[in-house]
């Protein structure tokens, strides 16, 4: 149907759950950490992780790969996609008069990882949805 509302496709996931991502984005901004001590951020990520019921496991000190399955059978093709983000903050003293500056001195995402955080545990959401629907 050309003309409709698509609200199932990622889209409409991103229109639907607009302001939980855009507090979520704020929260990573305002707590910028140097690369591979990026303590606070990745038990957010965990946080999140398991708020949506998506299992992981560390890698390194800092790093975290979700885990999210689909139906495929084990001895089948099955496909596999990668999606990743970048967690760490750039040593740049925020200017910005903002209420979700950043709250670490010398600190600041200002390259947007805070925005790729946000976004990629959205489309890990969307993703799990759209392989969980597609194996009822």
């Amino acid at each position: 149907m050309q003309g409709a509302k698509q609200t199932d496709g990622v889209l409409g996931v991103a229109e639907k759950y607009m302001d939980e991502t855009v507090i979520l984005r704020r929260w990573f901004h305002a707590h910028p950490e140097p690369s591979l001590k990026e303590y606070s951020t990745s038990d957010r990520i965990k946080q999140e992780l398991d708020r949506l019921g998506i299992p992981y496991r560390s890698a390194g000190e800092t790093g975290i790969v979700g885990i999210i399955e689909g139906s495929a059978p084990a001895s089948g093709n099955r496909q596999i996609v990668g999606l990743r983000a970048d967690i760490d903050a750039l040593e740049i003293q925020e200017q910005n008069d903002v209420e979700y500056r950043s709250l670490n001195r010398g600190l600041m995402h200002a390259c947007g990882h805070d925005s790729h955080i946000a976004s990629l545990r959205r489309q890990g959401y969307w993703l799990k949805k759209k392989l969980i629907l597609k194996a009822l």
